[in-house]
């Protein structure tokens, strides 16, 4: 099952908090979640400036994008 925005963002900063170590740092996490524009929500880029939230097509070829194992 994928996870849902809320739970991957929460899954990132519990991750940062206990370890101090960032992951998708460069990547991006597909949701099951799609936008109000039928696009798929993904979650990444966290750096310095912070998460990122943003959406995109299941067809998209950017190369950060892909799947994240949930525990």
């Amino acid at each position: 099952r994928r996870r849902t925005p809320t739970e991957v963002v929460y899954d990132v900063l519990a991750y940062f908090q206990a370890r101090n170590q960032r992951i998708l740092e460069k990547d991006w996490d597909w949701t099951s979640v799609q936008s109000s524009v039928g696009e798929f929500v993904s979650v990444g880029v966290f750096d310095s400036g912070g998460l990122s939230v943003s959406d995109d097509t299941r067809d998209s070829r950017r190369s950060g994008l892909g799947v994240c194992p949930a525990r």
